[in-house]
C-alpha cells in the first residue's frame, strides 16, 4: 500500500482524487488544504509521496516543493498544475519535483495517469532506498571483515579500493594505495606477467606474498575472483595474513628436526652401549676361560699351591697340597 498525502485547497478536487485513487486498491490518500497542515501531518506520519496543487493561498505549490526539499528531500513530490503553466512547471522540475500534471480533461485518464506517476515516483524512491541499504550493508561487511580485501581493475591493474584490514596490512592509508598499481603491493609479479590477466592461473587459497609500505614481504593466503563492479571488469582479491601459520610451521619443522636429531644420538648412544655390552661379554668369557685353564694347571701341578688373600685366610689348594698335608699327619701318627 502506497501512502500519500494530497494537497489543494478545492475540497471538491480533494474528495475526486481520493476516491479515484483508492478505488485501484494500492492507494492510502490522506488529503489536507494546506502547506502548513501538510506539514503539521509531516511531523508524525510518514507518506510514500505528496501531491500538491500549484495555486493555493499563503503557500502555493512552488514554496510549499522548495519547504518540503530542505526537510524531506528524498520525499517523491508531484505538482497538480492549470493548463498553460509551462513555466511553473520548468520551475517545479528544476526545484526537485519528481513528476508534474496538468489540470483538466478527463478525470478517470487524468486519475490514472496520476496514479502511474506515484507508483514511479514511489517505486524509484523504494529502490534508491533499498540501493542505499544495500550498499551501506556490504560497506559494513567491507570494512569490518579481518582479512584484506582489494578490488583491482582488470583491465589497467589499477586499486579501485581497499579495506581497513588490507590497509592495516599494507601500512598505507586507503587514500595512499588507491590509484597504484597492484604490483606495486599485492603482487610481485612484473607487470605483463600477472598471474591471472597475462597467465591464465587460478588463484584460490594459495600461499602469496604482500609487499608493506616499507617493501617487507608478508606471507598471505590469496583468494581471486573476476567480477563485474557497475560495468566494470574488476579483481577481487582477498588475503589473511598468514605469518603465524608460517611461523608455526616452522617451528613445528625445527621441533621434528631437533627430535631427529635426538633420535639419532640416542640412537648411537645405544650402539654404543650396545658395542660396549659386546665386549665385555667377550672379556668376561676370555677371563672365564683363562680362569679355567689356570684352575686345571693349578690342579694337575705336581707342587701344592696354596692361595691366600692379605689377611692370610687360604682362598685355595690344590690337590698336590692337599695329599701332602694328609701324609705328612699319617707320618706324625707312626711315629708316636
Amino acid at each position: 500500500m502506497i501512502t500519500v498525502l494530497y494537497v489543494d485547497d478545492e475540497p471538491d478536487l480533494l474528495e475526486i482524487g481520493k476516491i479515484f485513487l483508492e478505488e485501484t486498491g494500492d492507494f492510502s490518500v490522506t488529503t489536507v488544504d494546506s502547506a502548513s497542515a501538510a506539514f503539521d501531518l509531516l511531523k508524525t506520519q510518514h507518506f510514500d509521496a505528496i501531491i500538491s496543487d500549484y495555486q493555493m493561498p499563503e503557500t502555493d505549490g512552488l514554496e510549499f516543493l522548495k519547504q518540503v526539499r530542505l526537510l524531506y528531500k528524498e520525499l517523491p513530490f508531484i505538482l497538480f498544475t492549470g493548463k498553460g503553466r509551462e513555466d511553473i512547471v520548468i520551475l517545479a522540475l528544476n526545484l526537485g519535483a519528481d513528476f508534474y500534471l496538468q489540470k483538466g480533461g478527463d478525470p478517470k485518464s487524468q486519475y490514472a495517469e496520476l496514479a502511474h506517476k506515484i507508483r514511479q515516483a514511489a517505486g524509484k524512491k523504494q529502490a534508491e532506498q533499498a540501493l542505499i541499504r544495500s550498499q551501506a550493508y556490504l560497506h559494513q561487511i567491507f570494512s569490518s571483515v579481518k582479512a584484506g580485501i582489494m578490488i583491482i581493475d582488470y583491465a589497467t591493474h589499477e586499486i579501485v579500493d581497499v579495506n581497513p584490514a588490507g590497509t592495516d596490512l599494507i601500512g598505507l592509508s586507503r587514500e595512499q594505495i588507491i590509484g597504484n598499481t597492484c604490483h606495486k603491493f599485492i603482487c610481485p609479479a612484473e607487470e605483463g606477467l600477472c598471474p591471472i590477466t597475462d597467465l591464465h592461473k587460478s588463484i584460490d587459497n594459495s600461499e602469496r606474498v604482500l609487499i608493506t609500505a616499507d617493501g617487507k614481504k608478508v606471507p598471505v593466503i590469496k583468494y581471486v575472483t573476476r567480477i563485474n563492479l557497475e560495468g566494470r571488469e574488476c579483481l577481487l582479491e582477498t588475503f589473511i595474513d598468514n605469518r603465524e601459520r608460517k611461523q608455526a610451521e616452522e617451528d613445528l619443522l625445527q621441533k621434528t628436526e631437533d627430535l631427529h636429531a635426538a633420535y639419532e644420538e640416542l640412537t648411537a648412544t645405544e650402539e654404543e652401549l650396545r658395542s660396549q655390552y659386546d665386549k665385555l661379554v667377550i672379556s668376561e668369557q676370555n677371563l672365564r676361560e683363562s680362569e679355567e685353564k689356570f684352575r686345571a694347571l693349578v690342579e694337575q701341578s705336581l707342587d701344592g699351591t696354596i692361595i691366600t688373600d692379605f689377611s692370610g685366610t687360604v682362598r685355595f689348594v690344590n690337590p698336590r697340597t692337599s695329599r701332602r698335608n694328609s701324609a705328612k699327619k699319617l707320618s706324625m701318627i707312626l711315629q708316636k
